[in-house]
């Protein structure tokens, strides 16, 4: 079974993301409101602090499985436990993560997973191709399929992050809720390791305007990213929308997961 660095795996995930080796989409077009460049302004890479835990997932140790010869790719064991529950991250609201037969864009697409499933269990075999990484997972159906490791991660706590956006960029304005959200994502992230910003969550207006950012790449070794639930208001009612509260849950790298108390490991 092949090892590879913390180092290379980062790498390989980021290669994941190009158009040659991603596996998201179903014949659906994305969202312009999708950012998929590296944003323009970027402050310091900072891991929003965790203040409140979910409960820890139990896992059984991942094991060694033979892996038949005509499986494309490499097997190799830097992977989740199995057992483990994922999450998808980094997916747009109008799209979907395909589960395919095998590892790679060659098999069939056997099942979907929506921008926010969190609820697929790692079935217990990793495979390297040239330009990507693949885990087998486990619906919540019962289906067995293999997904694109780019667009998972381990969820981790929840924390309210306001006071640190605040502190970072101040309470952003502007004429579309997309824009203020835009802004926050940005803050946190640093040019040199994100790999992709996305609406995970349309955006919706009322007495509260709401919508979620996935951010992917932080360059952090236990956070590979975050969640943003950002709200906004249109404090004067003509239409210039300001950020009240953002709510962040970090998104643990797959393959390490998350602690006994549900921090990212």
């Amino acid at each position: 079974m092949r090892w590879i660095s913390v180092a290379l795996f980062a790498a390989l995930l980021a290669a994941s993301c190009s158009s040659d080796s991603s596996d998201i989409g179903a014949g659906t077009s994305t969202s312009s409101s999708t950012t998929t460049a590296a944003p323009t302004t970027a402050g310091p890479t900072t891991t929003l602090a965790a203040t409140t835990a979910p409960p820890a997932t139990t896992a059984a140790p991942s094991t060694t499985t033979e892996v038949p010869d005509d499986l494309p790719g490499e097997a190799f064991d830097l992977m989740p436990q199995t057992g483990a529950l994922l999450a998808v991250h980094g997916v747009a609201h109008d799209d979907i993560l395909n589960v395919r037969d095998l590892p790679g864009l060659t098999g069939d697409i056997v099942a979907t997973l929506d921008p926010l499933a969190n609820d697929f269990a790692f079935a217990g075999r990793a495979r390297l191709l040239p330009n990507s990484i693949w885990w087998e997972i486990t619906t919540a159906d019962g289906v067995t399929g293999w997904v694109s490791a780019a667009f998972t991660a381990a969820e981790g706590p929840t924390t309210d992050s306001t006071a640190f956006i605040v502190d970072q960029i101040g309470r952003p304005s502007a004429d579309s809720i997309e824009a203020v959200g835009l802004e926050v994502a940005e803050s946190i992230t640093d040019e040199e390791y994100v790999q992709r910003i996305v609406i995970s969550v349309a955006p919706t207006e009322g007495d509260l305007g709401e919508i979620t950012y996935d951010v992917v790449g932080l360059g952090d070794d236990a956070v590979s990213g975050q969640r943003l639930h950002i709200f906004v208001v249109d404090e004067e009612g003509n239409g210039t929308w300001t950020l009240r509260t953002v709510e962040a849950t970090s998104m643990c790298h797959s393959h390490r997961g998350t602690t006994p108390e549900g921090l990212c490991s």
